[in-house]
């Protein structure tokens, strides 16, 4: 790959460098979006199991029990996926079966969670309202951040995890749940200003990275030219 004739003055245009670095910029957001999935997924486990606890009766051990598996199960296939991808050969990680994996398990995820806020949170108890919307919301709030990396991946966790729960919220027609509901879009309108903010300031920290790269190895082929000239 060949820059020195695309390049201008000290410096390189972000059109140039994100043309010829396309691939790379792309794995690189894959990368930083496996590495910080980590930490929210296990923010996830701990409200999911809090959740579980909040909710545990005996009019809703079967359903309880099994949206716990259900979490536990994507919670452990996430890890795998993690896991797989930082073993994989860079040439394998440019692959895009990576992205629409991560973003499949970020779908799953957030329908998991919204399904606790619409099937098993009980009608009548505000104090248990209170404690697992405002769960789920950190634990929203917590994988929002850490996939602002891609927007396509903030929102398709995102809106899978709170779209729903609003709607049903809303459609309930009660003030409570009018409020929750009204709770809900603030909440995604806060997530999706903060998301944006972030993607701004990755996407610039990456095109400066290979900014630079790109004039090292414009510098390196000027070397190499000038040392076959002498």
């Amino acid at each position: 790959m060949t820059l020195s004739s695309e390049l201008s003055g000290p410096s390189v245009e972000p059109r140039v460098v994100r043309k010829h670095y396309a691939t790379e910029m792309a794995v690189e957001r894959t990368r930083l979006l496996y590495q910080g999935s980590l930490l929210p997924t296990l923010f996830m486990l701990i409200n999911g199991l809090v959740c579980a606890g909040l909710l545990w009766s005996p009019q809703r051990y079967f359903l309880v029990s099994i949206w716990l598996v259900w979490l536990l199960s994507l919670v452990a296939l996430r890890v795998i996926q993690v896991a797989a991808f930082d073993s994989a050969i860079p040439n394998r990680q440019a692959h895009p079966v990576w992205r629409r994996m991560f973003m499949l398990g970020s779908d799953l995820t957030g329908l998991t969670l919204a399904g606790a806020g619409i099937a098993l949170v009980p009608a009548d108890t505000f104090i248990q309202q209170a404690w697992v919307f405002g769960l789920i919301g950190a634990a929203a709030l917590s994988a929002s951040v850490a996939y602002a990396v891609s927007l396509p991946a903030f929102l398709s966790f995102t809106l899978p995890c709170l779209l729903p729960a609003i709607a049903y919220l809303f459609w309930g027609g009660d003030e409570q749940g009018l409020g929750w509901g009204w709770f809900g879009l603030i909440l995604l309108g806060a997530l999706s200003v903060v998301a944006w903010q972030v993607n701004r300031l990755i996407d610039r920290g990456l095109l400066r990275r290979f900014q630079n790269q790109a004039l090292i190895e414009h510098l390196q082929q000027a070397q190499t030219q000038q040392r076959s000239t002498e």
